[in-house]
């Protein structure tokens, strides 16, 4: 059965001669895995439109339920061809982080959408890396059922200081004086007697605000926010640690955007 359909190479993974196994990310099917038989080769047609970080249109072969060959693919846009090298990492850890969530025959327009605006938001350069990266991991997590409680303190509800933290493991706010009371003032990482960690980040109220609008906004204002470079640290770090450590694993990909950001 031949269909068309629209979709983002998240990865290729080579295969034999010249031929390519592909991760597609699409709104109607969720992930695809496609075989693009000598797509490698430099003559074929379909190489760039089906190379990483492409968004293309598939003319697609369903020749056995688990099997999909590709007979033409059109590229729209690119994503993967910068000449910024961290563009590029960031770019490949945004991939990384979607195929984490993408699942086969699961339509997910939303995913889909994140994708694109997030890929475009890197190659345009409006807005640095540092900015975009936090953003994309606090509205996927939001998005796909991991929103922390950012209202205010969990336990008194204040949210009219700067001394708030967000306690990652619990996905909630807590302030200074709250944490005083516990006896946890003075030690972020303290370990309750469940032996859960306690994982308590900075978390001011410009960084709170920007937290709330990430997590709200529609998709295509969602890296319209400004906020001063000590607060875009801290929401660095929120981002990133959120999701690693509700994930509960690393990235290779991540690493790699590490090493390119120390060298810049």
């Amino acid at each position: 059965m031949q269909f068309e359909i629209k979709g983002l190479v998240l990865r290729e993974t080579p295969t034999g001669e010249n031929g390519s196994w592909l991760d597609v990310l699409t709104a109607e099917a969720g992930k695809i895995s496609v075989y693009a038989r000598g797509v490698r080769s430099y003559k074929s047609r379909n190489r760039d439109a089906t190379a990483p970080l492409s968004y293309s249109t598939f003319v697609l072969n369903r020749q056995k339920p688990d099997f999909i060959l590709l007979t033409e693919a059109k590229g729209i846009a690119s994503y993967g061809a910068s000449t910024d090298l961290n563009k590029n990492a960031l770019s490949m850890y945004v991939a990384e982080i979607l195929r984490e969530f993408a699942l086969p025959d699961q339509p997910d327009g939303q995913l889909l959408r994140l994708a694109l605006n997030t890929l475009h938001a890197i190659s345009a350069g409006k807005y640095p890396p540092r900015h975009v990266k936090p953003a994309f991991e606090l509205r996927i997590m939001s998005d796909e059922g991991f929103a922390p409680d950012i209202g205010g303190c969990g336990e008194c509800g204040n949210d009219e200081t700067d001394d708030v933290y967000l306690d990652v493991m619990n996905g909630g706010l807590v302030c200074g004086s709250c944490l005083a009371k516990r006896g946890e003032g003075s030690d972020k990482s303290a370990v309750p007697d469940d032996g859960t960690a306690v994982i308590l980040l900075p978390a001011s109220r410009p960084t709170r605000a920007a937290m709330r609008y990430i997590m709200s906004s529609p998709l295509e204002r969602l890296f319209a926010f400004r906020l001063t470079d000590p607060c875009i640290a801290e929401l660095g770090v929120i981002g990133e640690k959120y999701l690693l450590n509700h994930l509960e694993r690393s990235f290779p990909t991540l690493d790699f955007y590490k090493q390119v950001e120390r060298l810049g």
